[in-house]
């Protein structure tokens, strides 16, 4: 007989993973609308507690690849496996994910 419920093991469950915040949910509901949100995309999900420790500073240019990889993304390329140091960053870097997320709107209205 367990001591814990399943409501119990689910809380602890959740309170042990860091749960993505909107704006990466909002991303991930973007480029799968657009049919490109990568394979590897939920795994990288899963990863991003660990990506958060180990990724560097971003940089200038990396907000200018923006407008190529939203080109891509309407084009239906994976980001995720055409630009693989981009797709992490813009998973861990909110203000990248806010300036891509704004800028792909604006493309798509």
């Amino acid at each position: 007989m367990s001591l814990y419920t399943t409501k119990d093991t689910f809380l602890r469950q959740t309170e042990a993973k860091k749960l993505p915040d909107d704006d990466l949910l909002t991303l991930q509901q973007y480029l799968k609308r657009l049919r490109v949100w990568p394979e590897a995309g939920d795994a990288f999900l899963e990863l991003l507690p660990q990506l958060n420790e180990r990724t560097g500073l971003l940089s200038h240019s990396d907000y200018e690849w923006i407008p190529q990889v939203i080109q891509d993304c309407m084009c239906g390329v994976d980001i995720g496996s055409r630009y693989p140091a981009f797709f992490q960053k813009l998973l861990v870097s909110p203000g990248l994910r806010k300036a891509f997320l704004k800028t792909l709107r604006n493309k798509i209205q």
